[in-house]
């Protein structure tokens, strides 16, 4: 496209920004949910949360066919508690503007290019003669509609338009006239943010949101894309109020294979195999380990959990379970035999391992270099499974060697390093919970003994809880409702970009108790989030 040297400056971002208007922002100042549905509880205050990296790469996949990950490039996302999609960890710096922009020019020039899948999708007319305009509008309107995930009005297709006439003034092409039209769609706030607008933002009452915004709050946690087209229809039709709707979708998008992103997602944050993807377990001690055994690892856990998201089974049998997924690799590790190739497959778990606490890759997680850590191991099942985690220990306390003493165990160190009274209120809870998992190394095989000494892998809690070895323990915090409360707490906090509040509190409650009283399945949980008044609602007022 010929573009003057003035236009050319324009065109940085901050005049694509200027030209567009902020288009999103101004058309949907009134808009919002029926503030006179009556909202039961208090939805707790939402902040404007951007699209993070993985979510970005699936709406440019979903939007424009783009495979490239272009979001790759892009600062990587802080986490939160535990999600990268906490919205109180989210910033946008310098030169994450500037990647917006390289990026939208790039997707746009790629849309367009004469062998482009969705070349066609976008250019649906002719412009010739007296129907230029209408041309344009009717493709920036079906365009834009979908980038915002809502509806648009005139006035905004209006911004867009000076695009394509200044484009064609300079000589350009009226496709390129919409290909700079389309960038400035892709820097805009209603794009790259999910928007949701309260009617008095200094209100702190309740309202409903707006079918699209269900629609988009619904596809970002199941599909962390932007809605599909039956998902569109529903919020058109003004489907989403229903409850009895919104499960209905819940269903069928758990169904779609798009649906695969949400449990790699949360599973690989919450069970730390994004942590593993990190471990460098040492290759003196574990010589034996390396990056097929590591992938291995850390899919069994991601078709674990998608198991049980999509079948029948009690979301609590995520602590026994006695079978997982294994290739020749992973399966050799465990010493299971009769299991061949590289890809994984169903299979009964030995004696001695039961559930997510005897997975490879969480006790690979939670290990250092050279020997597994009963306080890391222990804070991770306070923290992910509990959804109490221990104070940070006191400055001073000097860390246990990497190499023991010979003779020693890692147990009695520990236990002597935390018995004062700094140390004790919270490793009389996390020295047990650890301590359960001792029969099991840095990398996740069974032992017998630890630095030459037999193991010792009892443990008794503050409140007169015992077991002794992994597969008591998983069963007695199966048995603990502290951890359907923890799994309800952490997906919604997945699904709302959010870390809870008070006001979440009674609804937890509801949700954990409408999912235990449905089935107890994971699908059910989802379903009591989706249809929450925390996750269809909002309200104004300060955090």
């Amino acid at each position: 496209m010929a573009v003057s040297a003035a236009d050319r400056s324009a065109l940085s971002l901050g005049g694509v920004l200027a030209l567009a208007g902020l288009v999103g922002c101004a058309g949907q100042l009134t808009s919002g949910g029926d503030s006179d549905d009556p909202v039961a509880s208090d939805p707790g205050f939402a902040t404007l949360r951007r699209l993070n990296r993985t979510e970005y790469n699936n709406t440019v996949r979903d939007l424009l066919g783009d495979t490239t990950r272009p979001a790759d490039s892009f600062p990587v996302d802080s986490a939160g508690v535990v999600f990268d999609n906490e919205v109180d960890v989210q910033s946008v710096p310098p030169v994450l503007v500037e990647q917006y922009a390289r990026a939208a020019e790039q997707l746009a020039a790629a849309a367009l290019a004469a062998d482009s899948p969705v070349r066609g999708q976008i250019i649906t007319c002719d412009p010739a003669g007296d129907a230029h305009d209408t041309c344009a509008r009717e493709i920036l309107t079906a365009f834009t509609r979908r980038a915002f995930r809502r509806p648009v009005e005139e006035a905004e297709i209006d911004k867009l338009m000076p695009f394509v006439a200044m484009v064609e003034e300079d000589g350009g092409t009226f496709e390129e006239g919409i290909g700079l039209a389309i960038q400035a769609v892709l820097v805009d706030p209603s794009f790259l943010f999910m928007v949701e607008l309260d009617p008095d933002p200094s209100s702190s009452v309740p309202h409903r949101l707006s079918d699209h915004e269900i629609a988009t709050r619904l596809s970002y946690f199941i599909y962390r894309s932007m809605p599909d087209e039956a998902l569109f229809a529903a919020a058109d039709a003004g489907g989403l109020s229903d409850p009895a709707e919104l499960a209905r979708q819940v269903d069928r998008m758990l169904a779609d294979p798009k649906a695969a992103s949400f449990a790699q997602d949360f599973s690989d944050q919450w069970l730390y195999t994004r942590t593993l993807l990190n471990a460098r377990p040492s290759p003196d001690v574990f010589p034996d380990f390396d990056e097929d055994l590591r992938a291995a690892m850390a899919e069994e856990t991601r078709m674990m959990f998608a198991e049980f998201l999509h079948g029948e089974q009690d979301m609590r049998d995520l602590l026994d379970a006695d079978f997982t997924y294994a290739n020749e690799r992973l399966a050799t590790h465990y010493g299971i035999t009769g299991v061949t190739g590289s890809e994984l497959q169903r299979v009964t778990l030995p004696e001695g391992r039961a559930g997510l606490l005897t997975q490879a890759s969480i006790l690979t997680a939670t290990s250092v270099p050279t020997r597994p850590s009963i306080a890391k191991r222990g804070k991770f099942i306070m923290s992910e499974l509990l959804c109490q985690p221990p104070y940070d220990p006191p400055p001073g306390i000097p860390a246990i060697p990497e190499e023991l003493p010979e003779g020693s165990t890692e147990r009695e160190i520990l236990e002597t390093m935390t018995a004062g009274a700094d140390c004790a209120s919270c490793h009389a809870i996390i020295n047990p919970l650890g301590g359960g998992l001792e029969h099991f190394d840095g990398v996740g095989r069974y032992r017998d003994q630890d630095n030459g000494q037999p193991i010792d892998a009892t443990g008794t809690l503050p409140d007169g809880g015992s077991f002794d070895g992994a597969l008591e323990e998983g069963q007695f915090l199966k048995g603990d409702p502290r951890f359907t409360h923890c799994l309800a707490q952490q997906l919604h906090s997945f699904a709302l970009g959010r870390r809870p509040q008070s006001s979440d509190d009674v609804q937890l409650d509801a949700i954990e108790a409408s999912a235990l009283d449905s089935g107890a399945r994971l699908r059910d949980l989802v379903v009591a989030i989706v249809t929450s008044d925390t996750f269809t609602a909002r309200r104004g007022g300060t955090p």
